[in-house]
Parts: C-alpha cells; sequence; structure tokens
C-alpha cells in the first residue's frame, strides 16, 4: 500500500480517476465483490498504483464501505465522496470524472495534462497495459484513447437489426457481399478497461469518442456486467495462482 510520506516515482502531469458507485443494475455490489480475497476496487486501485505513472490517484463513490475500507489501507491516495447530484443511475461518468479531476486540481493548484480512467470491473488489466495506453496517446498526440478487444460479432457480417414488417438487415451495408468473417472489415468492443483524455480537450468535451480518438487493443479482457462474467473472470485470475 501506499503509506504517508512515501516517495513515489510518477508523472507530473497524469491523474488516474477510479469511479465506484454503491449500486449496480446488473450485478448487486460487484464493484465490492472480491476475486482472491480482494474487492475488485483493490484490484484497480493497486494496479494503478504499481504502475508508478500517476500523480494524483483519485477514488470517486458513494460506497460508506468503500470509503472506510480504503482510507483503513490507503494513505495518498484522494477519496471523494460524490455528491448528491452526481448519484443519477443515467448519469455520464465523463460527468463524474470531470467533477473529480476540477476538486483535485482546486484542491492542490495543479493542471493535469492527462486524465485516466480505470474502470474497475476490468481487473484482467495490467499494470504494463497503463502504461503503454499512456505512451501511445503521448506519441500519436491524441486527444483521447479508448482500450478495445476483438469483437466476437461483426456489423458487416453477422449482426443485424430489425426494419419494417419484422425483417433484418446487417447493421452495417458492406461494399460488397462478405461470405466469411474474416473476410469483413475488422471491428472492435470497447472493454471499458482504460480511457485517456487530454484534459485541455475534455474540458469542452465529454465525449468517448471523437474526431482523433485512437484505440489501445487488448487480448481477452472484458468488463464484468452479470454473475456469469464475473466467474469466469474470477477463474482466469484465480488459477494463475
Amino acid at each position: 500500500m501506499i503509506m504517508r510520506n512515501e516517495k513515489i516515482k510518477k508523472n507530473n502531469n497524469t491523474i488516474c480517476v477510479i469511479c465506484a458507485k454503491k449500486n449496480s443494475r446488473g450485478l448487486k455490489n460487484k464493484n465490492i465483490l472480491k476475486i482472491n480475497n480482494k474487492e475488485l476496487i483493490i484490484h484497480t486501485l493497486d494496479q494503478a498504483i504499481q504502475s508508478k505513472a500517476f500523480n494524483r490517484i483519485v477514488i470517486n463513490t458513494d460506497s460508506g464501505y468503500i470509503i472506510k475500507t480504503l482510507k483503513k489501507k490507503y494513505l495518498n491516495i484522494e477519496i471523494i465522496n460524490r455528491p448528491i447530484f452526481l448519484r443519477g443511475e443515467y448519469l455520464s461518468k465523463l460527468k463524474i470524472i470531470k467533477y473529480s479531476v476540477d476538486k483535485i486540481s482546486s484542491k492542490y493548484n495543479e493542471f493535469y495534462e492527462f486524465i485516466v480512467d480505470l474502470d474497475v470491473t476490468s481487473p484482467l488489466r495490467n499494470k504494463r497495459d497503463i502504461l503503454n495506453s499512456l505512451n501511445l496517446i503521448k506519441k500519436q498526440k491524441a486527444i483521447n484513447l479508448v482500450s478495445v478487444s476483438e469483437a466476437k460479432k461483426n456489423p458487416y457480417f453477422n449482426m443485424v437489426e430489425k426494419i419494417e414488417n419484422g425483417q433484418v438487415k446487417l447493421v452495417k451495408k458492406p461494399k460488397k457481399t462478405i461470405q466469411a468473417r474474416q473476410k469483413a472489415p475488422k471491428v472492435f468492443d470497447m472493454n471499458a478497461s482504460i480511457s485517456i483524455f487530454n484534459n485541455k480537450f475534455f474540458q469542452k468535451n465529454l465525449n468517448i469518442i471523437n474526431k482523433n480518438t485512437i484505440i489501445y487493443e487488448m487480448t481477452n479482457c472484458f468488463d464484468i456486467d452479470s454473475i456469469s462474467d464475473f466467474l469466469m473472470i474470477k477463474h482466469i485470475i484465480e488459477s494463475k495462482k
């Protein structure tokens, strides 16, 4: 854990925000479910710390349990008790991130060039992914980055949407008929693992996909939305012991 006054190697221009709400519609209390006897929020927080990539790490939560747990174990992180006006069920996560960054920026009179969002429900990510994605956005001078995994379904080949009279059509019409999925344009699932934003752009544009968005490809990485997702990821991680 990080202890007070411990010196940490870190970039001086990057802030990490980890959002962890108390309730979840799909899977109850998913942010505090345990893998290897460690809550999912702790898995993500430890990855952020181990990467040594951040000069500020912020937890934004409305969970008293998470606040109490983290205050006992970690001293050099910022914990924001999410205000009521940011607790709506359908509120954009990007608004919560912006609130967190602005609050900590004002507290320390600092400006962060990059904002990194690490999702609690994607524990298959590792510190190399964090560092590699940061290096990529800096190298390409992009305004934001999202992590992705190759999609199992392809809108040019085997994904359809309903049209009139109960008929269906391909979600994306290819230029010519595609007989095999391997011949279709490569598409990706956003796996909710890592999102990075250039702060100057982010302050004026709260969008996840923009004109200059780039991707960081990850293999065998997906987020937890259901009990089956959780049990699968739990098995993957715990089998590595």
